[in-house]
């Protein structure tokens, strides 16, 4: 285990939560569908497994909390109450630190987002994910767009003043103008953050077996790119700043978290299949929510997988999570060589010490990082 010495003593924390009303088609991450009878003895575990690090670690200071899933809105109150007893008594929060829950509409309610608030909690993300209920049907929602618009607007009433809104384009069936349709409805929600995904066809999701049994097309790549150009044209006018491939923000909103974790800072997992990075080690718990419980319930971490990075291991993350944001990565990190081949193409350009990509490169991410670091 690591020891005291090499741990930083600011985090940013992950917290897995991995109950959903309805497993989504295109979802490819641990969660379980039906089983909410499991949450009361599954917060139970991970509040054990705080303890244990709280211990481990001293009361480490948070800059993040991310509580994802899943759904984590779920999650009773009471459950989550005592999850949060366990993080304050095992780390320090403060007022400063960005605490996130990631809900879906129809899970939330006036009195649960007043709790969060009053728990600590001071960012909400949601997922609208299409604007038009036939679709939401298609891709496994349990919601239509109406129920997103009475939790949005209980989110405001009760104080939420960082809210992010997350939309996915090149769905089946989806045309340009119900995409044009959802960017339009969101942006004048006047959320203050919005995420826009290409639809990701994950080998495990039900879309993913249904695309090799043929029952499914993927849209077009073209396709794909008109929506992803309208997106980045749409938000840019509503002011919002791209910081990343897929997000953006209005000033000063820009989620830490995940700026933290493209930064390539330390973060801790816990819960059922979280991942972790400290300094040079990565390791995994375990996937099994019933084993995960019965090893915590014995006062035993459930890590599963454990790997130490070599320097060149670390420096190809580094550069592969950097060349995603708009801040990019240091120009002495890169091979002068083929840095100057993809400024020649187009595809990245130089800003001070650093290089990013430009609105062409954003097409061809995978291809330029793969060619940095062949």
């Amino acid at each position: 285990m690591l020891k005291r010495d090499i741990i930083s003593r600011v985090m940013n924390l992950y917290l897995h939560f991995p109950f959903c009303q309805q497993k989504c088609f295109y979802c490819d991450f641990v969660s379980l569908g039906h089983q909410e009878h499991l949450i009361g003895e599954y917060c139970d575990a991970l509040s054990k497994e705080i303890v244990i690090y709280g211990e481990k670690f001293g009361k480490l200071k948070l800059e993040t909390i991310y509580l994802g899933g899943g759904t984590p809105s779920l999650v009773e109150t009471a459950n989550l109450e005592k999850v949060f007893t366990a993080l304050h008594q095992n780390f320090q929060i403060t007022p400063q630190t960005e605490i996130t829950i990631e809900a879906n509409p129809d899970s939330v309610s006036k009195t649960k987002l007043q709790a969060y608030l009053k728990m600590g909690i001071n960012r909400l993300s949601m997922g609208v994910q299409a604007w038009q209920n036939d679709l939401l049907k298609l891709i496994g929602r349990t919601y239509q767009i109406e129920v997103l618009l009475q939790a949005y607007q209980w989110a405001r009433e009760v104080g939420f003043t960082n809210i992010n809104l997350d939309l996915i384009f090149a769905l089946p069936t989806q045309t340009k103008a119900q995409w044009q349709e959802s960017l339009t409805q969101v942006i004048a929600l006047k959320p203050e953050h919005i995420a826009c995904y290409s639809l990701e066809w994950d080998n495990n999701s039900i879309f993913a077996h249904q695309l090799r049994r043929g029952k499914m097309r993927t849209a077009p790549d073209t396709l794909d790119r008109q929506m992803y150009h309208l997106a980045c044209k749409q938000l840019a006018q509503a002011g919002y700043e791209q910081y990343e491939i897929s997000n953006f923000a209005k000033a000063g909103f820009a989620c830490k978290h995940n700026a933290d974790f493209w930064a390539g800072k330390d973060y801790l997992g816990l819960g059922v299949a979280a991942a972790s990075k400290i300094g040079n080690r990565v390791f995994e718990n375990q996937k099994n929510l019933k084993l995960y419980c019965s090893q915590l319930n014995i006062g035993k971490l459930s890590i599963t997988q454990t790997e130490t990075l070599n320097a060149e291991e670390e420096l190809t993350n580094r550069i592969a999570l950097a060349l995603r944001t708009n801040a990019g990565v240091p120009q002495k990190l890169l091979k002068k060589e083929k840095l100057e081949k993809l400024v020649a193409q187009k595809l990245l350009k130089k800003e001070t010490d650093f290089v990013v990509l430009t609105s062409k490169g954003r097409d061809l991410l995978n291809q330029i990082t793969l060619e940095l670091l062949g």
